[in-house]
């Protein structure tokens, strides 16, 4: 029998918080049962690098470089003179950027921007697509124009239907913003025109500055698209050392045009396991609308995905973090103001169960954060947001988020050596020293790969007895309920035949004494 959206929401949640109920059980969580002397000693002996008590880390310099905020806009195409346009059900175009001279494929997924589709047999779509994009003048950006399946309107079943075909690359057009931004300026109407090949024109313009949320789109009445381009996969799991994370790596720095409060690197202090680090930078090859790099919307929100691209790490990833990744495990912000935020509200969802207003209404962990004015005596120097969390409408924690990196790339002190020691406590740590994040490029930490294999292997045994306590507490349950109905069938049965014998007994009473 197939379940209805409403069930399966009901059953997702009553399953999620049921692998958070096991995740606190000592049976099943591993964080102490798997510790051991001798698996410290190991990762010790890993640690012992000629760079692990080193500040300088990996033989990687530089700073994050300047970035602009441009905000462009793909009017539409003039393609009357394709033969290969003659018969569609729609025409759409597809906006990445990124490095100059990149193939489509290198520029990241979460650059991208889809615009609406036009009517059937339209040759001259009007998209009115506009994005921002961070950079220089010399970041490229890629534009895609597809037609949908060629249709046959000659045909009386295709004459007025809106029929859904494979998508045609009709073709593909390269530009430098810079290039872009001198074609908007020497062109009449603002709208440069570029020849797109194999035939046709496309009109686009790009402006520079303007003040959030919207920039530069707020002259020509737009608003960002909202339209990404759907979810990459997850990708691989890596290690680094604390020593070897910088200002540019391997997260991803949160910078302009980000608020000076949501810049740089941010650590969870006080926490045991989880997520350790987290940054709003972006963009990255998530997708969806995740990690854009700036706030968006009527509500200044903003989007992180948990299995994000370098944008979430943690300190000791568990079974439980494996078990929430086929959930699509979001955490969603919503800000008080785009460019000065104090305060802040988290939803903590899943994805897979629909969109960000729609999952954020019906979260269940919920949290504020509310920047600390006059910062923090324990982190002299580094801004501070004060978290706030409930589950299901109960108080759980308090949590001090503490700027650890600048939007710079600068460690803040004291609070980059606090992080350095809290991570390499082996008290407190499985793999103390050591970081893991999601990314498609390999660590260059020493003994990375190493680590990571003994990392998958532990969350492998964690998601085994995650699974196995679930299924005991599914089989108690029906078990506790095929007991429950046959002491409810046997209480109604013993009570139907005293109720009968009392009958037959008023009966035979009521013969004798007539």
């Amino acid at each position: 029998m197939k379940c209805s959206g409403n069930e399966q929401m009901q059953l997702w949640r009553l399953t999620t918080f049921v692998v958070l109920c096991c995740h606190l059980l000592p049976v099943v969580s591993t964080s102490s049962n798997l510790r051991s002397r001798a698996l410290r000693r190991k990762l010790h002996s890993w640690n012992l690098h000629p760079w692990a008590d080193s500040d300088s880390g990996l033989a990687v310099s530089g700073k994050p470089q300047e970035r602009e905020t441009f905000s462009v806009i793909v009017w539409g195409a003039t393609l009357e003179t394709r033969d290969d346009t003659k018969h569609n059900e729609g025409l759409f175009c597809i906006l990445r950027y990124g490095v100059a001279k990149t193939a489509w494929d290198e520029k990241l997924r979460g650059t991208g921007r889809i615009s609406n589709t036009s009517k059937p047999m339209l040759r001259s779509p009007t998209w009115n697509m506009g994005t921002l994009v961070t950079g220089s003048d010399r970041t490229e950006l890629s534009v895609r124009v597809f037609a949908l399946a060629d249709a046959e309107p000659s045909l009386p079943e295709l004459r007025g239907k809106n029929l859904t075909g494979e998508r045609r690359l009709l073709g593909e057009f390269s530009v430098g913003i810079g290039t872009l931004r001198q074609a908007s300026r020497n062109s009449v109407d603002g709208k440069a025109s570029f020849k797109l090949p194999g035939g046709g024109h496309l009109r686009l313009t790009a402006t520079r500055g303007g003040s959030p949320p919207d920039f530069g789109l707020a002259e020509y009445g737009m608003s960002p698209s909202i339209s990404y381009e759907t979810s990459a996969p997850i990708t691989s799991q890596q290690a680094v050392r604390v020593e070897d994370m910088l200002g540019a790596g391997p997260m991803i720095l949160g910078t302009a045009p980000l608020p000076i409060a949501l810049q740089g690197i941010w650590w969870f202090a006080g926490q045991t396991s989880g997520s350790a680090l987290l940054s709003f930078g972006g963009s990255n090859n998530d997708g969806s609308g995740c990690s854009l790099g700036y706030l968006t919307g009527e509500k200044n929100s903003y989007k992180i995905w948990a299995e994000g691209d370098r944008v979430v790490s943690s300190s000791e990833p568990s079974g439980l973090d494996k078990v929430m990744e086929t959930g699509d495990k979001v955490y969603y912000y919503e800000f008080n103001n785009a460019a000065n935020p104090t305060l802040g509200q988290i939803y903590t969802y899943f994805d897979g169960l629909g969109g960000a207003q729609e999952g954020a209404k019906s979260a269940m962990m919920k949290s504020t954060m509310q920047l600390q004015p006059n910062g923090d005596l324990e982190y002299p120097g580094s801004l501070v947001w004060l978290k706030n969390t409930t589950v299901l409408g109960i108080n759980v924690k308090d949590t001090k988020i503490v700027q650890v990196i600048d939007g710079a790339g600068e460690k803040i002190e004291p609070a980059w050596s606090k992080f350095v020691a809290s991570e390499k406590d082996p008290e407190n740590r499985n793999y103390p020293g050591w970081m893991f994040y999601k990314s498609v490029t390999p660590s260059s930490s020493p003994w990375a790969i190493a680590v990571t294999e003994e990392l998958l292997q532990r969350v492998r045994v964690h998601v085994i007895l995650i699974m196995a306590g679930l299924l005991a507490f599914v089989c108690s349950c029906f078990a506790a309920s095929a007991y429950g109905c046959v002491r409810v069938h046997r209480t109604s049965r013993s009570l139907r035949e005293g109720w009968n014998h009392d009958k037959r007994q008023n009966l035979k009473q009521a013969y004798w004494i007539h």
